[in-house]
């Protein structure tokens, strides 16, 4: 089995601690949302019964909360709003690049009633092949732990760095 290791270009930089104002981590929000829909989704063939819905990862980024949804049908980096003043709304399904130190990622907006607003990326869909995720790595500064590294199933930036 591959090691996991944590791609520090994802990670929160130090310093970027939760500030006050800061709404708080979605992670409960969000898998309640995908749970939802998951439940919806059962037998549908992209969906990966080996899979459950969870939230990794999420810590302060830039103002906002950064981390990993995972769900049987897809693996998202996801943006969603922490100071409220600073949050560029994002209508669902129109797009916005957010720079990386590997580079700028296309998001697309979202908007769920349990979740809230939100942006994702798609790391990885459809996860038909079993994910060997790390659980408990949320513990770990706020990195989002894969496999043999997030360049395994991070797309290609849409600028910078190739």
């Amino acid at each position: 089995m591959t090691e996991p290791r944590c791609d520090p270009a994802l990670q929160a930089p130090d310093g970027d601690a939760p500030a006050p104002g800061l709404r708080a981590d979605p992670s409960a929000r969000l898998t309640e949302a995908f749970r939802a829909v998951a439940a919806r989704m059962d037998g549908l063939p992209i969906v990966n019964p080996a899979l459950a819905v969870e939230a990794v990862g999420f810590a302060p980024w830039q103002g906002h909360w950064l981390g990993v949804m995972l769900t049987p049908w897809f693996m998202n980096l996801v943006i969603a709003p922490g100071d409220e003043s600073a949050w560029q709304p994002l209508p669902p399904g129109a797009r916005r690049s957010h720079a990386f130190p590997a580079g700028a990622y296309e998001f697309i907006g979202a908007r769920d009633e349990i979740a809230g607003e939100f942006q994702m990326c798609s790391l990885f869909s459809p996860v038909l092949r079993a994910v060997l995720w790390v659980s408990g790595c949320a513990g770990s500064g706020g990195s989002e732990c894969v496999p043999g590294g997030v360049d395994e199933v991070v797309p290609r930036p849409v600028t910078g760095k190739p």
